[in-house]
Order: structure tokens, then C-alpha cells, then sequence
């Protein structure tokens, strides 16, 4: 960003806070409104949560390292050495990480259906399970009632042999045709079998269309976003020299509000409809992505560019972020919330603002 690598840094910061805060507590209240205690799946936000400590302990190395050094110019050395050994080891691990979510743990990662309670499920077998039992156990003590089921069944009046032989109003030519005449339907069945046969063929080349489509319109964004980033660059170099807009509010607050837009509407809307695993997902899985994969990227592409982008963060917002992440961690591994702990999120991402 024209070497603005502290409007970079901060947006690093507020785009993992606005994910973590903001677009979670939003889901949790849009939630609370159908139903008072949201259930999500437990296992899937302890995994959520470990990624999340990992992320933020490895933030806080080169900033801590930065502190421990006396000379200015060999703590800049040294952090930027962290920042960029850090940041391989972060890219490593959201490798794992996406093996475990689409290899090895993928049944983690599936929503459940809405109004289905996963903790409810055991109770339930335990319950069906003693009502087995007990139906089984008045059985065995009183014979009687298995005498009258057997009588019962013994009175049944058998049945009549059937003679495989054909009616006698039916000709041999109704039940074996001419070859030269189609049976019933036959046309019909052929054309169904034609019609199956090609399905396959259709539904890979709507695939490769849809995959086509899909490549065009990330290309296309992806340009855009460019164009963008590129004026608005321009823009806040005028601000800024202007005193209009501080480096620390555009990078904390307006550009990760204004860049996960899409995150918060979506995590509101699924978490309305009472899909609490998917919204959960949506806000924890962002702020993972942008601490394991777009913060080292970041680094290392300056890195290759002869830039000094570190991960040495100023102390409020790394305090705000270790904060954060305590609080999310304490919230969410109960595997049920409510409406009063997502106003908690928002009013603490409204006072860091």
C-alpha cells in the first residue's frame, strides 16, 4: 500500500478483530432472536479455538522479541527475521489445517440440520434403550403374554397355494409375443435408458461450465480489487496528510469493517436460520485464515519485493487482539450461547473502535 506498512499491519489486526467480535456477535444476537440458546457442534470450535490461540501466540513472538532487545536497529533486524521464519511456520500449519478439514475431519466441518440437538442424542438412545428393556423384561415375567401372542399367531388361517401356471384366459401369443412386435413401453424404456446414459455426460460439462464461469469471475474481481486498493491508496495519502483520517483508525476499523462485509451479512444470515456450526464457521474460520494464510503471505511477498514487513504490531492492538481471542475462547466452548454473550462481542469491539 505506497509503503504504508502500518495502515497493512493494522488492517491485519482489524480484520481478525472485526471477524472475532464484531461479525461473531452479530451472527449470535441474529440467532438469539428465533431461538434463546443456540447448540453448535463442540468439537468443531475446539479445533476453531486451538487454531486461534496458535495464531495469536505466534503474533505476539516477534512484537515480545522486538521488546526484549536494547538496540533499535538490531531489534528491527532481529523481529523481521521472526516475522518471516513465523510466517513459514503459520503457512505450514494452514496446510494441515485444510487437510484436516477436507480430508482427514471433514465430517466436522458439515452443517448439521437446523433444530437438531447433538448433546440431546445419547440422552435420547439412553432413554429408548431403558424402555427396551424394560418392555422386554414384563415379557419374560409373564409368560402368559407371549402364550396368547403365539396362540394368536397359530390361529391365522393359511394360506392357499398359488399355481404358477398361467390363466387360462390367456393366450400363448399374450405371453410370448412375436419378435417383430415391441412389447408395452418400450419405446418409453429405451428412450429412458438413452436419457441416462447421457445425464453423466450433461452434468460434467455444467461442472466444467460452472468451474469455467467461476475462474473468469475471481480473475475479474481479483482485477477490480486491484483497481481499488490502487485509488483508495491515492485517497488516504491525501487524507492523511490532510490529518483528516489517522493510520491507526483507517486500518483498525475502516478498512477490515468495510472488507468483511460479506463475512458479517453472511454469518447473520445462516445464523438466522438457525445454523449456528455454519455462522461459527464463517467468523472463526475468516479470522484463521487471514492470521495463518494472508498475514505470511503479506510478509513474504514484500519479503521477495526487498520490503520490511514485519508482524510486529504496536501494543494496543496486539493487547486488544490476545484480549479477543481470551474472550471468544471463554464464550464459545461451552457449545451453547445466547444472545446477551454476542451483545458482549459487539460492545467490545465498540469500544475498541
Amino acid at each position: 500500500m505506497k509503503d504504508n506498512i502500518k495502515v497493512v499491519q493494522a488492517s491485519l489486526l482489524g480484520s481478525i478483530l472485526v471477524n472475532l467480535l464484531l461479525v461473531l456477535g452479530s451472527a449470535i444476537i441474529a440467532g438469539g432472536i428465533l431461538s434463546p440458546d443456540q447448540t453448535y457442534n463442540n468439537d468443531l470450535t475446539q479445533s476453531y479455538v486451538g487454531l486461534l490461540n496458535l495464531t495469536v501466540a505466534c503474533l505476539m513472538i516477534p512484537t515480545a522479541f522486538y521488546g526484549s532487545v536494547k538496540s533499535i536497529k538490531s531489534a528491527d533486524h532481529m523481529s523481521l527475521a521472526f516475522s518471516r521464519g513465523v510466517s513459514v511456520i503459520l503457512l505450514i500449519i494452514y496446510f494441515l489445517y485444510l487437510f484436516f478439514q477436507f480430508n482427514t475431519h471433514k465430517h466436522l466441518f458439515r452443517p448439521r440440520a437446523a433444530g437438531i440437538q447433538v448433546a440431546d442424542i445419547p440422552a435420547e438412545r439412553h432413554a429408548i434403550r431403558s424402555s427396551l428393556e424394560e418392555l422386554f423384561g414384563d415379557i419374560e415375567s409373564n409368560p402368559s403374554a407371549d402364550d396368547s401372542i403365539t396362540g394368536e399367531s397359530s390361529r391365522q388361517p393359511e394360506m392357499r397355494e398359488v399355481s404358477a401356471a398361467p390363466f387360462p384366459d390367456q393366450s400363448p401369443e399374450d405371453i410370448h409375443p412375436e419378435p417383430g412386435v415391441p412389447l408395452l413401453n418400450s419405446t418409453e424404456r429405451h428412450d429412458q435408458s438413452d436419457f441416462r446414459k447421457a445425464q453423466p455426460h450433461r452434468c460434467k460439462n455444467k461442472v466444467f461450465a460452472n468451474r469455467i464461469y467461476s475462474l473468469i469471475l475471481l480473475v475479474t474481481s481479483t482485477v477490480l480489487i486491484a483497481i481499488c486498493a490502487e485509488f483508495f491508496a491515492s485517497s488516504f495519502d491525501v487524507l492523511n496528510e490532510k490529518g483528516i483520517l489517522g493510520e491507526s483508525f483507517v486500518g483498525l476499523i475502516v478498512i477490515p469493517v468495510a472488507g468483511n462485509v460479506a463475512e458479517n451479512v453472511t454469518a447473520v444470515m445462516v445464523a438466522a436460520r438457525d445454523q449456528m456450526d455454519l455462522a461459527i464457521s464463517v467468523a472463526l474460520g475468516s479470522a484463521i485464515q487471514i492470521g495463518l494464510l494472508v498475514a505470511p503471505v503479506i510478509v513474504l511477498v514484500a519479503w521477495g519485493l526487498g520490503k520490511p514487513m514485519t508482524l510486529h504490531f504496536d501494543y494496543f492492538g496486539l493487547i486488544t487482539l490476545v484480549g479477543s481471542g481470551i474472550l471468544v475462547s471463554f464464550l464459545v466452548l461451552k457449545g451453547k450461547t445466547n444472545y446477551l454473550e454476542g451483545a458482549i462481542l459487539c460492545a467490545s469491539f465498540a469500544a475498541i473502535s
